[in-house]
């Protein structure tokens, strides 16, 4: 590696190893970021034809300097690592330039970290108030408004940030080896849902609930499921296990094979988010699945005008055929649970009818729909 990237040295690019799997340029006479841009192209390039092996990942952080310098070298090379660190997964070479907006960023998902962390310690401890909990939303068939069933979201609150959004945790709980212990928790909440409607008197409304492809794929996942079912007191059957579509592209014959076991358990599978990931028509008919969620981007576009260009009505009509229901996601609008109506979707969940709710609000929803129909 040292030898791929001397052949960049130069009396205006010096080279320094200053770790294991870290090498710094320091470019003394450069005088613009575009420089610095260029710069980063050649080495780039340089990488790809010296090293093309594709299992070889390479992330580039530039970070320009202005005189005078006053930060510690520390700083420097923890910003240019940084900016690294920003690179898209998803690139094999890749740069990005540093920005205080990037460093900002960095120490909230280290507080978030943290958080979770002792997040973690205190429900091990079992001490109570420990920031993690789960709201619900309504999930209600689409032509009558009935509610079907529940989807349970997870949430954190933490002391100094107030509530953080799953979108910001889950992938730093995944990032941090967490989201075991997190998820194992999530479930103990979707449990004390579940546990709870049976108290009101409500024994048959299932609760769907995500799990990450860390956990599905940890040995020993199915027999942990079973073993906090069976000390709640659920049955397998009030569940509704979810997944996003593109853990499949991951290693679609062995995430299969562990779905066909959790539906042997008595638990339907619902692909979240369907249309955005792996997508793959081909192997859609193998895939061990209930239900698919149509994902909201798509929901979104039944506000246009031209709504038969939709592929919606194609995405129900397949799955009907497949034996699979089909929950629409993110439905804000009467116009859009109509052509949902019309093209025959089961069921919906979104602002048109609620937002996601505490436990307590959940109940009493249901409490006021079971009055009306009295």
């Amino acid at each position: 590696m040292g030898a791929c990237l001397k052949n960049n040295v130069s009396s205006d690019a010096l080279l320094f190893h200053v770790s294991i799997d870290r090498f710094v340029y320091l470019l003394p006479t450069c005088g613009s970021r575009e420089e610095l841009e260029e710069f980063g192209k050649k080495l780039m390039d340089h990488l790809h034809s010296c090293i093309p092996q594709q299992s070889v990942c390479f992330s580039i952080g530039i970070l320009e300097l202005e005189p005078p310098v006053e930060e510690a070298v520390e700083i420097l090379l923890r910003r240019a690592a940084v900016a690294a660190e920003h690179v898209n997964e998803h690139q094999r070479i890749g740069m990005e330039i540093f920005s205080l907006d990037m460093e900002q960023r960095e120490e909230r998902d280290q507080i978030i970290r943290q958080g979770l962390a002792l997040a973690v310690l205190e429900e091990e401890a079992g001490e109570g108030n420990s920031g993690l909990f789960v709201m619900v939303q309504p999930i209600v068939y689409t032509d009558g408004g009935d509610i079907y069933g529940f989807e349970a979201l997870a949430r954190f609150r933490h002391p100094e940030l107030g509530i953080v959004s799953p979108g910001e945790f889950i992938h730093l709980a995944e990032t941090s080896q967490l989201m075991i212990p997190l998820g194992r928790r999530i479930i103990h909440r979707v449990c004390d849902f579940a546990l709870l409607l049976d108290r009101e008197g409500y024994p048959d409304i299932p609760i769907s609930f995500n799990v990450s492809a860390i956990q599905l794929l940890t040995e020993g996942f199915l027999e942990e499921l079973e073993n906090i079912l069976r000390l709640k007191g659920v049955s397998p059957r009030r569940l509704n296990l979810e997944i996003t579509e593109s853990i499949f592209s991951d290693n679609f014959q062995l995430i299969n094979e562990q779905l066909e076991k959790i539906r042997s358990l008595g638990m339907k599978v619902s692909i979240d988010d369907f249309g955005t990931g792996y997508s793959s028509l081909a192997r859609e008919e193998e895939l061990k699945v209930d239900v698919l969620k149509i994902d909201k981007y798509f929901i979104d576009k039944l506000m246009g005008e031209n709504t038969e260009r939709s592929i919606v009505a194609d995405i129900i009509s397949m799955a009907h055929k497949l034996g699979q229901k089909v929950v629409a996601e993110g439905v804000e609008s009467e116009p859009q649970r109509q052509y949902l109506e019309e093209h025959r979707c089961d069921y919906f969940q979104g602002y048109l009818f609620s937002r996601p709710l505490m436990g307590e609000d959940a109940l009493k929803l249901l409490h006021e729909a079971k009055g009306l129909r009295e």
